[in-house]
Parts: structure tokens; sequence; C-alpha cells
């Protein structure tokens, strides 16, 4: 037996139920599983998923996966769990290149299959505190690309649906190292229109962002991220896609922002790559007169923020911001506005030695050049957070995008929502001397705004607060 699965198989069972494989599944203990198969980038060709005979590629295992599922081989309440040994798995997205190199994953590695865990052997080191410090000295299970990721739309993995109907509801990743070479473009892990998605104990290390997750719910929980851009990166959902999230104990350092929350999701085009499997479209425009397309509006956010350390970043703590910039939804005419809505509730986090903030709330994609009215909402609820030592104090609210406040940009090019409120509640006074960017007029256009912001059920009076930054 390979002695990479010793761990892994500890309490699993081989797919291929051979009287060989039972025995030795009764002589370790183990427990017979729906299918378990099994991948080692080490073992030799042509293996069929046993533990015996693992296969070479993810892509393999998770191809079979697929088979075992859409032929309902395996009923879809039984799980499939994939054991990914120890190993340097290197993909392209370019399917010419896999005729050079059989050993290449197809990236993205697709997992549009309900009920299916993807598990490598990746273990990471934790501090006092459990939060975790890294991978571990021991053997990793590494996905990567063999060449620079190219846009915004790649990621190493994609729990997302397909156009033959699929999706992958209810899949879980967890002991992955997943390491670019600082790429502006790479994407960990994106997670897009599922439920009861599961992204537990990985380190995800020097992409651009760590995970994407939009109009999904499910637990990011345990991982370890130091990524150009961000860490965990959750966008909103609709009626038809709701985004209910919870982040959990996950330490992410060392970049722009530890972690960002948004309102409005990133619409981004997902890149299928090498995969004949074509993802299926996604709707970027609505009408607000449709009743159908308003239960698709991607605008609403419900995350739990639970004992997580977001600090040492060299923008902010955890950013929160209604509007994404850029690749956001948009309404079909200027008459219709655009909306966003986060509820969040901010429990046991460290936003500590940040450049700017350890906490921010922001428009952010509300530009001047758009006619439409940009409304907010943000509801959160804050206790037993450690926001210290960051350049300008713990918490920043602001109706305009926070580069304007902190005089980065100009009114010229982005300008404050309207009639939005921001309710906060500060339930052990960890926000005190928060700054905030909340006027009665645009400064620019002189119109009356109608913002409220209120902490602990007391309004704000309307004006302008902002902490020099330290030196």
């Amino acid at each position: 037996m390979n002695n990479k699965f010793d761990e892994l198989a500890k309490n699993m069972a081989c797919f291929t139920r051979t009287p060989m494989c039972l025995a030795v599944a009764a002589q370790l203990g183990w427990t017979i599983q729906a299918a378990d198969l099994y991948v080692d980038a080490n073992a030799a060709a042509g293996g069929d998923g046993s533990v015996s005979l693992p296969y070479v590629r993810i892509t393999d295992a998770v191809g079979r996966a697929r088979q075992l599922r859409q032929s309902r081989a395996i009923r879809l309440r039984e799980r499939i769990v994939i054991h990914v040994a120890a190993g340097n798995y290197v993909g392209t997205f370019n399917a010419t290149k896999l005729d050079n190199n059989d050993s290449h994953e197809v990236l993205p590695i697709v997992l549009n299959v309900p009920n299916v865990a993807l598990t490598g052997a990746t273990v990471l080191d934790h501090d006092a505190l459990g939060l975790p410090t890294g991978p571990s000295n021991g053997p990793q299970t590494k996905l990567k690309s063999g060449t620079t990721l190219s846009n915004t739309g790649q990621s190493l993995i994609a729990v997302t649906r397909t156009t033959d109907g699929w999706a992958g509801d209810g899949v879980a990743v967890t002991g992955f190292t997943l390491e670019e070479s600082d790429s502006d473009n790479a994407v960990g892990i994106f997670v897009d229109r599922v439920a009861g998605f599961a992204i537990h104990s990985n380190a995800v290390l020097h992409t651009g962002d760590a995970i994407v997750a939009r109009l999904s719910s499910g637990t990011v929980e345990d991982n370890f991220f130091v990524n150009r851009f961000t860490g965990p990166a959750i966008g909103g959902g609709s009626i038809n896609h709701p985004a209910a999230v919870t982040l959990r104990r996950n330490r992410s350092t060392g970049g722009n922002n530890g972690a960002d929350i948004r309102g409005s999701p990133s619409m981004r085009l997902l890149d299928a790559g090498a995969n004949a499997l074509q993802i299926e479209p996604l709707q970027v425009t609505y009408d607000r007169n449709n009743p159908a397309d308003v239960r698709n509006i991607p605008d609403t956010l419900d995350v739990s923020v639970e004992g997580n350390d977001f600090s040492g970043n060299a923008v902010f703590g955890l950013w929160c911001f209604a509007f994404a910039p850029f690749v956001g939804y948009t309404t079909s005419d200027a008459t219709q506005p655009m909306t966003s809505v986060v509820r969040t509730t901010i429990t046991g986090n460290i936003f500590a030695d940040n450049r700017f903030y350890g906490f921010v709330v922001e428009p952010q994609g509300a530009f001047r050049n758009d006619p439409r009215r940009f409304t907010s909402a943000f509801t959160g609820s804050f206790q037993e957070n450690i926001l210290e030592g960051n350049g300008r104090g713990g918490a920043l609210l602001s109706f305009v995008a926070a580069d304007v406040t902190l005089g980065f940009a100009s009114l010229q090019d982005f300008k404050y929502v309207e009639q939005s409120a921001y309710h906060v509640t500060d339930l052990d006074g960890e926000l005190a001397g928060f700054d905030y960017d909340n006027p009665a007029t645009d400064p620019f256009s002189g119109m009356v705004l109608n913002n409220a912001l209120t902490v602990n059920g007391a309004t704000i009076p309307s004006g302008i607060k902002i902490t020099p930054l330290k030196p």
C-alpha cells in the first residue's frame, strides 16, 4: 500500500470494492464510504483511483466523481471523497499544452459535482490562540499553474455551475497549498452560485485574491492567507442565490487587505480555461420592473466574521464596501438605482497594525459618471474585537469611496451614496473614536444626500472626522 495514504485512509476505504480491498479495510478498521478516490502525483500512470492504484491527476479523479454522480451510480446524499496525496500538482489553462505533458492538471479544477470533498495532505501549524500560522514542515499537497495567470477570471479551483445543469453544492476543499508567484490576477478558489460550500484548513499564498465567493452560502474556516490584494473576498447574493457566509478562525496578513465583504459582488467572467465544460452564463444587467430579474439582483450579503486575525496589511484589516468597481452588476437604465445591503456580526477578531484602519465601511464603486442613484445599507454588530496599532484608527465609516476620504482620489470621479443608512451596534465600546465621512450635501454637486449614521441607536450628526496618519 502507498505509505502516502496511511494517514488519509485511516477511516476510509478504497473505492474499488474488491475482496482484497475489503479485507485490508477490515484489518485497519476503516469505514466503507460511498466512494473514495485517490490521487498521487508520483504514482505510475494508468491508475484506477483506488488506494493501491491512484490517479496521477486531480483532474482524473474529479472526472470520475462527475461520472459517478451523473450516472447515479452514487446517490446524491452519499459523499464522494477525493484524497490527494502530498506532491506537486501543476496545471495549465491552455488545452494545447496538455498534449505536451499528460500529467498537467486541467485548470481550473472545476468542481460542479455536488456533495464532493477534495482533501489534500497539507497540515497547518497554529499559535496559542488556535489560529493558523502557515503550513507545517510536513508533506504538502501543492497546486499551481505552470504559467503566470493572465486575467482576473482565472482560478486554480472553481466551485461553480456549468451549462449541463450541474452545480457544486455541498463541495468541501481542505488540506491544500495553493501558491502562485505574486500574481495580480490569480485567484486561489473561486466559489460561484453554490450552496453549502466549505473551504477549510488551506494555505493560499501569493495569489491576487485568495478566495472569491459570490451568490453563494457556506463557510471559510481555519485558512492561512498571504496574498497580493486580499484573503477571502466575500460578495453578496440574490433571492435565487442567497449569500450567507461565515468567516471563522482565518489568518490573513501581508496583503493590501486582510479580507473584504461586499454587498454587490464581483461579476467578472469566470474562465473555464482548458476544460471542455462551460460555466453557466452570469446575468449582469437587471430590469427592476421585471419580477424575474428582481429575484436575481446580486445586492445582499449576510456574513458572520468570528475569531479571525486580519492584521499587518498594507491598507485595511477588514474592508466592507457596497459596490464592486468596474465589474459589478448594473440596472437596465439610469432611472433604476443601484443597491447594496450588508448585514454582519463581527465578534472576537483581531484587526491590528494595518496601515490605515482595522475596519472600514465605504461605497467604493459609486462613480460620478454613472447617473444612477447609489444606495447602501450596512448593519453591523461588534463585540470583543481588538482594533489597535492601526495607522489612523480603529474604524472608518464613509459614505463616499475611502480613497476620496483619505485623499487618494477626487470627488470628480466618485460620488456619495444617497438615502443610505449605516447602523452600528458597538456592544463594548471598541469603535470609540471612529472616523466618518458623512456630510449633509455632496461637496462637489451640492446635492442633499439624506444619509444616516447611527451608533448604538444614537444618530451621529452630519460631518467629516478623519484622524491624521500616525508617523
